[in-house]
């Protein structure tokens, strides 16, 4: 008998370096640093449990080799105890390490660091960039590291407690467990779970609550089902959301955005209204997405909050893979080319997602459309403001402020300055 065992070779993922030249469409930008993003360090013990305590590692796994290289220039990283998998989900809780000695060994084979703990965050959106052998980067919000905390035993009954009273686990395969309560619907307060640590479980809700309707039911809900779960707790259910509840931006608010398949539906439908049929299809290939979603800013991707502010948004023509390699929970390692999102700000963000996944926020949308309408109606605005100069016709006798009126209508001015898609004659005021 003879055992068969088959090996089935993929294409290697896109560079990291082709992924930032692609979504900089061949121009060259600066880096801007996001704030509340840093590398990950996965270990499968508490090397370090409490602010101030000190930490010192050896590292010589390609991907940690990167994370030392960068460190360089800004000398922080996440430790975040995993005891799976090696992969932080929503939620998860760890310490944010400021690096105080970095030393190369070995010809830059292995780096010997030390560092200090001096925050304790969570995960709020997570990826892994490209072309680093798996270095894991993650968005993070900043908890109280004063808070109590809840013990395993404690948390399977409070879980139990928060079912029996309509509480539903909301179906996100990027939180560990996210709870909220149907009858108040997408507004309505959510409760997230950090079950990454061994000995202890985080508690998250909303940072900030109106008190009153869904919300004081919500509330009071909460602090029965505590007291039920854990009636000889010294934490008392009346003191329990104000002690033990972790303050992020979990609120229906903060998540709600615009689908990015809705952003550029309205697009299209602006260029159909706005242009000529041949016009239309040169604004829409890959490196005029560069520039028509650049005012478009990350909300959310997949179920996970990111909010990244300096990250830009374009379309990209690369195998499915690359939404494998940066997100292996939201593809199949497909070879299949499409059309896929890629977000990069050329310093702390890079990464592929899928088009179904990526949810830009309504500020940054309205402020895409509000461009590109600009841009494509300067022409107009440029015959308005002439006639009115030379005062040719019933174009000069139109005062300035209802001649602004009127541009205004037609098309309001982005605060920054933009070339229209037709020229690269610029409608001055």
């Amino acid at each position: 008998k003879f055992a068969f065992s088959a090996i089935i070779f993929l294409p290697p993922p896109p560079p990291c370096w082709q992924l930032r030249a692609a979504m900089a469409g061949g121009a060259p930008a600066a880096p801007a640093l996001e704030p509340d993003v840093l590398p990950v360090f996965y270990y499968n013990d508490l090397l370090i449990d409490r602010l101030g305590g000190s930490l010192a590692l050896n590292l010589f796994e390609p991907r940690y080799i990167a994370m030392c290289e960068r460190m360089r220039h800004h000398p922080r990283f996440l430790f975040m105890p995993n005891y799976t998998d090696y992969h932080c989900l929503m939620g998860d809780v760890g310490f944010v390490i400021r690096v105080t000695r970095l030393s190369e060994q070995r010809g830059g084979r292995t780096y010997s660091i030390s560092g200090v703990a001096e925050a304790m965050v969570a995960v709020a959106c997570t990826w892994v960039e490209p072309n680093t052998g798996g270095l894991h980067y993650a968005k993070y919000w900043e908890l109280d590291a004063g808070l109590a905390c809840v013990e395993p035993g404690e948390s399977r009954a409070f879980l139990m407690q928060l079912g029996a009273r309509g509480w539903q686990k909301v179906p996100n395969h990027d939180a560990r467990c996210m709870l909220n309560h149907p009858d108040c619907g997408s507004e309505g307060m959510r409760l997230l779970f950090g079950f990454n640590w061994p000995d202890r479980v985080f508690v998250m809700g909303p940072r900030t609550s109106p008190g009153g309707g869904d919300s004081a039911f919500e509330e009071r809900s909460v602090r029965e089902a505590w007291a039920a779960a854990s009636p000889r707790s010294p934490l008392r259910a009346e003191a329990f959301l104000a002690a033990a509840v972790h303050r992020v931006p979990l609120g229906g608010g903060v998540i709600d955005g615009w689908r990015l398949e809705r952003l550029m539906g309205e697009v299209e439908g602006l260029l159909k209204r706005e242009c000529a049929p041949g016009h239309r299809q040169s604004v829409l290939d890959s490196t005029r997405w560069w520039d028509i979603l650049a005012p478009a800013r990350i909300a959310c991707v997949g179920g996970m909050i990111a909010h990244l502010q300096t990250a830009r948004v374009t379309l990209l023509d690369l195998p499915s893979y690359a939404i494998f390699e940066c997100f292996p929970r939201h593809a199949n390692a497909s070879a299949a080319t499409q059309t896929i999102v890629g977000v990069s700000n050329h310093w702390n963000v890079a990464f592929c997602c899928a088009l179904q996944d990526t949810t830009v926020t309504s500020a940054s949308a309205e402020a895409t459309l509000n461009a590109l309408g600009w841009r494509l109606n300067a022409h107009r605005l440029a015959v308005l403001r002439q006639g009115r100069r030379r005062g040719d016709g019933p174009l000069g006798k139109l005062e300035e402020d209802l001649l602004q009126q009127v541009c205004d209508f037609i098309a309001v001015r982005p605060s920054g300055s933009l070339p229209p898609l037709a020229s690269r004659h610029a409608c001055s005021k």
